[in-house]
C-alpha cells in the first residue's frame, strides 16, 4: 500500500502504461494459477511468511 503521497507520484506512471498497454488486470488469474503450479505461493492465514516455506513442494 502508498501513502498518498507516494500515489501521486506514482499514479501518472501507472496512467500512461495504462493507457499505452490497456488493462491487464485479466490476465491476473492466469498469473496467480501459474505461480501456485510451481509452488511460488502463500494461502491466507498460512504461517509462512515467503513462498519457500510451503510445506508442499512442485517440479
Amino acid at each position: 500500500d502508498l501513502s498518498l503521497a507516494e500515489q501521486e507520484v506514482v499514479m501518472p506512471k501507472v496512467k500512461k502504461i495504462e493507457d499505452s498497454y490497456g488493462d491487464r488486470d485479466f490476465l491476473m488469474l492466469e498469473i496467480v494459477a501459474y505461480l501456485r503450479s510451481i509452488g511460488r505461493y502463500l494461502d491466507p492465514g498460512s504461517p509462512a511468511t515467503h513462498w519457500s516455506e510451503n510445506t508442499r513442494t512442485h517440479h
